[in-house]
């Protein structure tokens, strides 16, 4: 397959036949180039487990996530979206990952509560050690979102855990529950960033005492 073939542009013959001006070619390759980047990233996410909570629904070429409208908040707020992140894209590391490439020498099990595997929904929204810290963040998003819908609406969208992962981790899957609102799910998107922040930060400190 030549290159022509590939972004499933016009064949050498076509183009010979019927040569474009240059800003109109230069137009073509770029909407083909991108549609071409754009659908092999959708197909490789489809396969991959570790972006399972990554919205691709809205995903565009050459426009950045909602969790990098960092631009003009202070510094700190790179740290958030840096964590936020690599939950994102599955690389924010828990016990559970670490077991899966060396199951030999490490353990799945929550080096906290010691009670079930550390994956990102038992780290989020199970683990017991880390409750008040999920309480104090998590109450202030759920008044959040039943001000927009109504309480019954929300239980039945968030009644299980992997719902409210997908929540914390990418809300803009529920944009359209949300009546496309994006000053709201701007709103959202910083009180989840937070929230997984200062969750990240306890886990840090709870295991550095656990170690002592």
């Amino acid at each position: 397959m030549d290159i022509l073939d590939l972004y499933e542009l016009p064949t050498i013959i076509q183009l010979q036949g019927n040569v474009p001006k240059k800003e109109q070619w230069k137009r073509t390759i770029k909407l083909k180039v991108d549609k071409f980047c754009k659908d092999k990233t959708l197909t490789e996410s489809e396969r991959k487990s570790s972006l399972k909570f990554m919205n691709t629904e809205n995903f565009e070429i050459n426009k950045h996530h909602k969790v990098w409208k960092v631009k003009h908040l202070p510094r700190f707020e790179l740290r958030k979206a840096i964590i936020k992140t690599r939950m994102i894209t599955g690389t924010y590391i828990l016990q559970a990952d670490k077991h899966k490439f060396t199951p030999y020498t490490v353990e799945p099990i929550c080096q906290l509560c010691k009670t079930n595997n550390e994956d990102i929904t038992h780290f989020l929204t199970t683990c017991p050690i880390l409750s008040t810290t999920r309480e104090k963040y998590f109450l202030d998003i759920r008044k959040e979102i039943t001000d927009k819908i109504t309480p019954a609406k929300l239980n039945c969208t968030f009644m299980n855990k992997t719902a409210i992962v997908q929540l914390l981790i990418d809300c803009s899957k529920y944009k359209e529950l949300f009546d496309n609102c994006e000053k709201f799910m701007e709103n959202i998107e910083n009180k989840t960033r937070n929230m997984l922040l200062e969750m990240h930060i306890e886990r840090l400190k709870m295991k550095i005492m656990d170690n002592k």
